[in-house]
């Protein structure tokens, strides 16, 4: 639980969809994204993150998304993740992330 403590930390800057190159440098660019809840319009980040990614990103990239509910908080966290089809790290990416959702939602 620790290492995704820690990842929560490196994904608190602001995801700008308007700069759809963001990832286009290299094909081993991996995208976590994690909805802000902190003044409930998580739901609306959520919902423009997926336009956003339908517009730019989507004949490009396989997304993975998963979510954690809190249910003394009643919120829910949106999470995805973004890997380029090229990337020779897909399977891992991908399991990685299974495996840290499991974790956080075990850890509830």
């Amino acid at each position: 639980m620790t290492e995704v403590r820690h990842l929560t930390h490196l994904f608190r800057q602001p995801l700008r969809p308007s700069s759809a190159t963001f990832n286009q440098k290299s094909s081993l660019t991996v995208t976590f994204f994690l909805c802000d809840t902190t003044d409930r319009r998580h739901k609306a980040r959520w919902r423009k993150f997926n336009s956003w990614y339908v517009e730019f990103a989507e004949s490009n990239y396989i997304r993975i998304d998963d979510s954690v509910r809190d249910f003394k908080k009643d919120v829910v966290y949106y999470c995805a993740v973004m890997v380029k089809h090229g990337n020779p790290y897909l399977r891992e990416v991908g399991l990685a992330f299974f495996d840290m959702m499991a974790e956080i939602n075990a850890g509830k």
